[in-house]
This record gives C-alpha cells, sequence and structure tokens, in this order.
C-alpha cells in the first residue's frame, strides 16, 4: 500500500468525525440532561407522596381534648410535611403548599382529615432550566405542579 495515499485519507477522515460529532452530541446531551431532570422529579413526586401520608398520620395523632385541637393539629400537619422536606433546600422548600394554604379540612361524616400537599415546578427560580428548542419545543417536558392528597380517619 502506498503510504502516500494513507495520509491523506486520514486528513479527509478527520473533518467527518468532527460533523459526526456535532450530528450526536445534542442528542447525547438533551436524553442526560431529561434524565437527571426527571430523575429528580421523581425524587420529589415521592416525597409528595410521602409528606401526605406523614402529614395525615401526625393529624391523627394529636388528642382531642387538647386545647386549640384545629390549630395544634394544622401545626403538626405543617411540621411533618416540613420534616419530609428537610433535604431540600429552603429556597425550593418555599415552592411548597399544604391544604391550599387554610386548614386542612375534616369531613364531619365519615370523621377523616383529608391533607393536600403540592410543589409547585413551574414558578421562576427552579432549579433545572427548560430549553426551548425551535421547531421542537421545551426539553425537558416538565409537570407545572405535583400533588398528592391522603387522608385518615380521626
Amino acid at each position: 500500500m502506498n503510504t502516500r495515499f494513507a495520509v491523506k485519507d486520514r486528513r479527509l477522515q478527520r473533518g467527518a468525525a468532527v460533523v459526526e460529532f456535532a450530528f450526536i452530541f445534542p442528542i447525547f446531551f438533551f436524553l442526560m440532561y431529561g434524565t437527571l431532570v426527571y430523575g429528580y422529579i421523581f425524587v420529589l413526586n415521592q416525597s409528595v407522596n410521602f409528606a401526605a401520608q406523614q402529614a395525615a398520620e401526625a393529624a391523627v395523632a394529636v388528642a382531642p381534648d387538647a386545647d386549640d385541637f384545629d390549630a395544634l393539629r394544622q401545626q403538626r400537619v405543617t411540621e411533618a410535611v416540613n420534616d419530609a422536606f428537610a433535604w431540600l433546600p429552603a429556597a425550593q422548600r418555599s415552592r411548597l403548599v399544604v391544604c391550599d394554604g387554610a386548614v386542612c379540612p375534616v369531613d364531619e361524616v365519615d370523621n377523616t382529615i383529608s391533607v393536600e400537599v403540592e410543589f409547585t415546578l413551574s414558578t421562576p427560580g427552579w432549579l433545572f432550566p427548560v430549553i426551548d428548542m425551535p421547531g421542537i419545543g421545551a426539553i425537558p417536558p416538565m409537570p407545572n405542579l405535583l400533588r398528592s392528597t391522603a387522608a385518615a380517619q380521626l
């Protein structure tokens, strides 16, 4: 084989590798970015479910004959949710809403309390930015809100 042609072929192939990398890199980048973001959202969703369950259990644990029973129950519910999200930075914990910011409703007929926990993802300052691609849309597409409800009989 003539070495002069082999050297020329290698020089021509260098440009092909750069072009291939330019096509493949965005795909791999968005695949890895989406995996990271959805993994974090999955953990947040499980935490919202866990927080609602813990808050409902905390509401049941309050003695009914305690002074200011409703306020104490709401305080325990809020503390349980905050404890479940203790791992989250304070700026992100501000996105939590328990029972729409009001006292958790009690159904007098069934004697059950319903605790709803919401975590907003769509407000500014979110940990992961959404990348808008022309012709494709938002990458990764994300839900605006994570919500979970738990009920417990008093």
